[in-house]
């Protein structure tokens, strides 16, 4: 008599991945804690000292949250500055997603950068600031300024931070610090203010999906690299030439080998990114401050 092979019910298969699915797909959760007051961004780990902090071991990271009602604060601690990659040139790109997924359609990209005084009075001017023509001749003294800059990313498309729509409402800013062994980075986001791309859609209790990029290539270091190849490339033709014509001239002559490879490392510095589930603090005191 031959046994039928045992075949496990549909509804126990089910069952199974039901248990083993969210374990593997499921994002750490993090739940930022009610600010007492506004955050000082000064890149300080200080004003967090009493705060637990969420750990990344890969890339070696330690990050907190806090948020009142109109701000979200954020620590982010590069523990080991081998993972800082080339973040002084790319910045820190934080995304932002309100269905569960992990989609790059919408976030905030701080970096900074030099720039002219023309300039500079023109990114003072967008976000708010009005300058009389003392003071814009005042800036125009120095030869360039260093700021720390916003962009906002609405599906791989790039705008300007301006001047917020709300009056009182502040507009995303960050500090950075590099110290020996480790770099610290502080961020203010707002909330809320749908009207405003530049704003986290959520508010006090809510829920979304953050994730934080940085590193790699920039676009004038991929234009540098590929410029780099074709001129490995023009060389080694040119080599590859010479090599025939001597060969057509002697039998021993031998055929040199070359290309855009040559000499050049497939591997750049690496883009580091991770993503978690964050849940706004409500105000355990509601009536103490909206």
């Amino acid at each position: 008599m031959i046994k039928k092979p045992c075949i496990p019910r549909l509804p126990v298969i089910l069952g199974i991945f039901a248990l083993i699915l969210p374990a593997v797909a499921a994002d750490k959760l993090v739940e930022s804690t009610w600010a007492a007051s506004p955050a000082i961004i000064d890149a300080s780990a200080e004003e967090w000292s009493e705060q637990a902090l969420t750990s990344e071991e890969s890339p070696a990271v330690d990050l907190a949250f806090r948020n009142d009602a109109e701000n979200l604060y954020v620590l982010f601690v590069i523990r080991d500055n081998d993972f800082l990659s080339t973040l002084e040139a790319t910045g820190m790109t934080i995304f932002f997603d309100y269905q569960g997924k992990k989609k790059k359609d919408y976030g905030l990209r701080f970096f900074r950068r030099q720039i002219t005084p023309d300039l500079f009075i023109q990114i003072l001017e967008r976000r708010g600031q009005v300058l009389s023509e003392e003071q814009k001749a005042e800036i125009r003294t120095k030869p360039s300024y260093f700021v720390n800059d916003c962009e906002i990313i609405e599906k791989k498309k790039t705008s300007p931070v301006g001047k917020p729509p709300v009056e009182g409402l502040d507009a995303p800013v960050f500090r950075y610090v590099k110290q020996a062994e480790r770099t610290v980075l502080e961020f203010r986001i707002p909330l809320g203010q749908k009207t405003w791309p530049a704003a986290i859609q959520a508010g006090p209790g809510g829920k979304f999906k953050i994730g934080f990029e940085w590193g790699g290539l920039t676009k004038e270091m991929q234009a540098a690299r590929l410029a780099r190849a074709a001129a490995a490339s023009e060389k080694g033709a040119e080599r590859e030439t010479a090599s025939e014509d001597h060969a057509r001239g002697s039998t021993t002559g031998g055929f040199a080998t070359g290309g855009a490879s040559s000499g050049m490392s497939k591997s750049g510095p690496k883009k580091y990114s991770f993503w978690l589930d964050v849940k706004l603090a409500l105000n355990p005191e509601p009536g103490s401050r909206s």
